[in-house]
């Protein structure tokens, strides 16, 4: 009987990543940014710390790259909504995107804690965290002309953000009192 040793199949680079990223997203939404640590996120993904540094120099870049794959999705979320009429179009954009709230509220109170220590403090993130919202802006904003709604879309789609971190903050709170707040907000919105 032959004693073969079993070949072990280490995952690839994007594996490694993809792992990281959900460990890393399950991590900082239970945890905050800040309490949060990469021996976690590691321990939780199955990995060594020494993976996550190779793919991310420090805890905020991962959890900047978790803040791209998150935005994405959201995205790629709101992409097929369409409605008979724009008030329709922005009833449905508002219920899609409040789903994304509801399916993990502690998501964005870890975004803002990460948002307040980089103002507070990590110049360098402030300023990589406002190219990335403007790039994610300017993905909001193609979503709502493809959706008809082409008049100002570019500041629709900063009140859309605003309130999207403004109804998370009142939901932790209290979230009967955001039930269809956002649906109904935009309805309004692009109907004026």
């Amino acid at each position: 009987m032959s004693t073969q040793p079993s070949s072990r199949r280490r995952p690839t680079r994007e594996q490694t990543r993809a792992r990281l990223l959900e460990a890393a997203a399950e991590t900082f939404s239970e945890r905050g940014f800040q309490a949060a640590s990469l021996d976690e996120v590691a321990t939780r993904a199955g990995l060594t710390k020494g993976a996550i540094y190779s793919s991310f120099s420090s805890k905020a870049r991962l959890f900047f790259a978790v803040i791209e794959e998150r935005w994405q999705e959201r995205l790629e979320g709101a992409r097929h909504v369409t409605g008979d009429s724009r008030p329709a179009a922005g009833h449905a954009l508002g219920e899609r995107l409040a789903a994304f709230t509801a399916d993990d509220p502690n998501w964005h109170l870890a975004f803002l804690e990460f948002w307040a220590a980089s103002v507070r403090g990590d110049r360098a993130n402030v300023e990589e965290l406002r190219e990335r919202r403007r790039d994610f802006r300017k993905g909001i904003e193609a979503q709502l002309v493809q959706a008809g709604v082409d008049e100002h879309a570019d500041q629709l789609a900063v009140i859309i953000l605003a309130l999207s971190n403004g109804l998370a903050i009142e939901g932790a709170i209290d979230p009967d009192s955001t039930k269809d707040v956002f649906a109904f907000a935009l309805e309004r919105l692009v109907s004026s």
